[in-house]
């Protein structure tokens, strides 16, 4: 289940590349991209002067995961390129202090941080977690002439990059109801839109 259905919205959000300054307050995706994380985009003064108050910022996921990352740097037969997730800790520590500091400093706006790190260490569950639901070429994408796998519910990524639908759904639930504290800070996003 997408978040824009679990936020009962009539379509998706759209991305940042193609929205109207109409449907900036309802809801933009910055994640195409990583358009709004550099401040020479301008975007976090745009959200803001057009009336964005309720603002989710998500960590990144463990990237050094993803069948891509492994097969590129190999692992050693370990489960995950560790130096990838080191920066992704890094990046995601930094983050949710930023959120912090943001509600502190703009009183008339919320925002809350989405721990996918921590959320998708519940995906530890499904069997084949580092295993692509098809052949997958250099670039991490599936080969043109292979079969996907026929029960994607049994695997996280659907490429060497991709995560399946199954794994966008936990993520999804886990943003909008928390099952930790450690998912969503200071709150998750059903609470955030009751605000």
């Amino acid at each position: 289940m997408a978040l824009s259905e679990l936020l009962d919205f009539d379509d998706f959000i759209p991305t940042y590349a193609t929205i109207t300054d109409q449907q900036i307050s309802k809801g933009v995706n910055y994640a195409s991209g990583g358009a709004g994380i550099l401040p020479e985009t301008g975007s976090h003064l745009r959200l803001y002067t057009l009336g964005g108050r309720k603002i989710v910022l998500f960590g990144l996921a463990p990237i050094g995961c993803t069948p891509a990352e492994i097969y590129i740097f190999g692992t050693n037969g370990k489960r995950c390129v560790e130096s990838i997730n080191d920066a992704v800790k890094k990046f995601n520590d930094k983050l949710k202090p930023l959120v912090d500091e943001l509600n502190h400093d703009i009183h008339d706006a919320k925002f809350t941080f989405i721990n996918v790190s921590h959320i998708s260490s519940l995906q530890q569950v499904i069997p084949w977690q580092n295993v692509p639901c098809c052949e997958v070429m250099v670039d991490g994408q599936c080969a043109h002439s292979t079969t996907t796998c026929p029960i994607r519910v049994l695997s996280i990524y659907y490429d060497g990059l991709h995560p399946t639908e199954m794994a966008h759904n936990i993520i999804a639930r886990s943003s909008y109801i928390a099952l930790s504290d450690l998912d969503a800070s200071p709150y998750d996003i059903s609470h955030l839109v009751r605000l």
